[in-house]
């Protein structure tokens, strides 16, 4: 829990709020829509006393100028920065540099395109399609007059169950598990909060998680998970029980 606090403290989450705020109204003030955000913000706006996220995990519009507009204009007008997780500079992502009391830290931005469908790195056997989120969307308000869309709950819980499956896979090959767990921890405690605090329906959100390739077996796999993150349910103020009754069983494979 230390280590979610570091990472998810305030002071973080605060100005990573901010970032969204500016970047959903020049997209309403430029081109008519609102940002479409996946992640742990979108997850944050069906519960809003709970963790932000410090990423901002931005779906890009379907036309390829107003992409182009984004990354070449708003991106170097606002200090958010082409970086490189290597000395090479193979592996490229933006993201701003930020400070406050104590320290300073990124906020990043990650970028999904919705021609793709999300790789299938670590033989899941799942397929999401980023398009699929603008079919199933709602608007939602994150202050400041300022609107965001995000996906139907149905569809963001097991967006947010594969991207813990699939982190949980990684955490076997990375070399530096500090941040994954991190990350992990809260792919956990966001499932947890949606299972709470939202209605669902049901027998769309069976559908999207067949659509998705869940699978009992699957599904039992990632609520073993919370045997290590209980305290991932503590915090958002559910039970295993209660996530388990939202989540349909499936089949057998």
């Amino acid at each position: 829990m230390d280590l979610i606090s570091e990472d998810y403290r305030e002071e973080i989450t605060s100005q990573s709020l901010v970032e969204l705020q500016q970047l959903t109204k020049w997209q309403k003030d430029n081109h008519g829509t609102w940002s479409t955000i996946i992640g742990g913000w979108a997850v944050w706006t069906y519960y809003q006393d709970s963790f932000g996220s410090r990423d901002i995990d931005l779906l890009l519009p379907l036309k390829l100028e107003q992409r182009a507009e984004i990354t070449n204009s708003y991106f170097p007008n606002h200090e958010i920065k082409t970086k490189s997780k290597d000395v090479f500079g193979s592996d490229v992502y933006y993201a701003k540099d930020i400070v406050f009391e104590g320290g300073g830290d990124e906020i990043i931005f990650d970028l999904f395109y919705p021609e793709a469908t999300r790789p299938d790195n670590d033989g899941l056997g799942v397929t999401v399609d980023w398009k699929w989120i603008f079919d199933f969307s709602k608007e939602q308000p994150i202050g400041n007059d300022c609107f965001i869309e995000v996906p139907d709950p149905e569809l963001l819980m097991p967006i947010k169950m594969v991207a813990a499956l699939s982190r949980l896979e990684e955490l076997k090959r990375t070399k530096d598990p500090t941040r994954k767990l991190s990350k992990i921890w809260k792919d956990y405690y966001d499932v947890g909060l949606l299972a709470k605090y939202v209605d669902f329906n049901q027998e769309q959100l069976e559908e999207h998680m067949k659509k998705i390739g869940f699978t009992r077996e699957l599904v039992t796999r990632f609520l073993d998970g919370y045997t290590a993150r209980s305290d991932a349910l503590e915090n958002a103020k559910t039970t295993l029980i209660e996530v388990t009754d939202k989540i349909p069983s499936l089949e057998k494979k």
